[in-house]
């Protein structure tokens, strides 16, 4: 589904030394930083850049964050197209790694989208809950 996003969205992250398959560390090492995901809007960010998946675990910037302090870069969800899905109940397909058919959606929608993929902006995963996962691949 074709989805507009209309603001850009700050974010605190941390990037994966390992890429997408070390996600899992680079997600608990970003709670270690900051403390809790409790309460925290998160994201998982990638690209190809130089030929290599690059993978980031964020939150968003919330008042009185200061990613510097924390070893964390700041990164923008960007505005604009997107196609967007929905994994519902991610968190039961969750299995302590990776989640059961998130590459296939992303390889779907990749696939479905191939000539109009905007490259300099990320695919993103945002957990908007234990419910759902929303997954984007940006377009031109």
């Amino acid at each position: 589904m074709i989805y507009l996003k209309g603001e850009n969205e700050p974010l605190m992250c941390l990037k994966s030394p390992n890429g997408i398959p070390g996600a899992s560390e680079t997600f608990d090492e970003l709670e270690k930083r900051i403390g809790s995901l409790k309460g925290r809007r998160f994201y998982g960010l990638s690209r190809m850049e130089n030929g290599k998946e690059e993978y980031f675990a964020c939150v968003r910037v919330e008042a009185g964050d200061e990613p510097e302090k924390l070893g964390l870069s700041e990164v923008v969800f960007e505005a604009g197209r997107y196609d967007r899905e929905v994994i519902r109940d991610w968190s039961s397909k969750w299995d302590g790694d990776n989640i059961e058919g998130l590459p296939d959606i992303f390889g779907e929608m990749a696939q479905r989208n191939e000539t109009m993929i905007d490259e300099s902006r990320f695919s993103v995963e945002y957990y908007r809950s234990q419910k759902e996962l929303y997954v984007y691949i940006p377009l031109k």
